[in-house]
């Protein structure tokens, strides 16, 4: 387990991954948190237990294994590269503000020698699923970063080029799902189900439906439940005409167009 790690925002994302570092068995006191907000602080001190900061500790910094930056990707993330860059940090730069590229981080830090990796972390991290995606420079140590990340769920090593999507697809991705439940809650309402019907029933076949799409293809598992004129292909048809899968991949699109943008406003 890592030796300790310095988080510079307190937010929900950075608020998973302690989560999964406890779970991991770090103890709280391994782990530093500075945020402005000091409301943020003392709920993460009483709930969590680890240190806390309204400004970033210097000597913290420097001997963290790793220094993660959990800021809001609007925040002014110069400054903030320019406080770890005052402490000469020992370990590795971690990022997870969308949009910032590593060339950003490493130019504001003023150092091309301090290991950086950009992290795009998944929400379900704290549910325990999720695929945390992670591209490194030249001197970061793969198997260090990747083994640290693996605490608070699984990790893809990718191309810097492939974050915006992935950002808009694996990120957002529970959104889409979100966005789906409630529709299809409300139409089984509108159909005539109470809500709490409508609720059990539909999470019922999620679960069921990623287990079978785990190890079938969808259009194998549509072939067998629409049979010919019936009521699984109507439905089907139905989808296709309010233009369900466009829908889909116009949101994934803009997603990855607001990323990029985000990136954009750093460099």
């Amino acid at each position: 387990m890592t030796n300790n790690v310095y988080f510079i925002g307190g937010g929900q994302m950075v608020t998973a991954m302690i989560r999964g570092l406890l779970r991991q068995g770090m103890a709280a006191d391994q782990i530093g948190v500075t945020d402005i907000d000091p409301k943020r602080l003392a709920w993460l001190k009483a709930n969590l237990g680890v240190r806390v900061s309204a400004t970033p500790d210097q000597a913290a910094l420097h001997q963290a294994e790793f220094v993660v930056i959990g800021v809001r990707p609007q925040d002014n993330i110069k400054q903030v590269v320019q406080a770890i860059a005052k402490a000469t940090p020992t370990g590795t730069v971690l990022s997870i503000v969308a949009g910032v590229s590593i060339a950003t981080i490493a130019a504001q830090l003023g150092n091309n020698q301090t290991p950086i990796a950009r992290v795009i972390p998944n929400t379900m991290t704290e549910a325990g699923y999720g695929t945390n995606a992670v591209s490194l420079n030249a001197t970061a140590d793969q198997t260090a970063v990747v083994k640290f990340l693996s605490a608070i769920g699984k990790v893809a090593v990718i191309p810097e080029s492939q974050m915006a999507v992935f950002t808009a697809f694996g990120v957002a991705g529970p959104n889409y799902i979100y966005h789906f439940f409630r529709a299809m809650s409300n139409a089984g309402v509108l159909a005539g189900l109470s809500r709490n019907q409508a609720n059990e029933l539909l999470l019922e076949n999620l679960k069921g439906a990623a287990v079978m799409l785990t190890d079938q293809h969808p259009e194998i598992l549509l072939d067998r439940n629409n049979s010919a004129g019936g009521v699984g292909i109507h439905a089907a048809n139905a989808l296709a005409q309010g233009g369900f899968d466009a829908a889909i991949a116009d949101a994934v699109l803009a997603a990855k167009a607001t990323t990029e943008s985000l990136g954009a406003h750093h460099d």
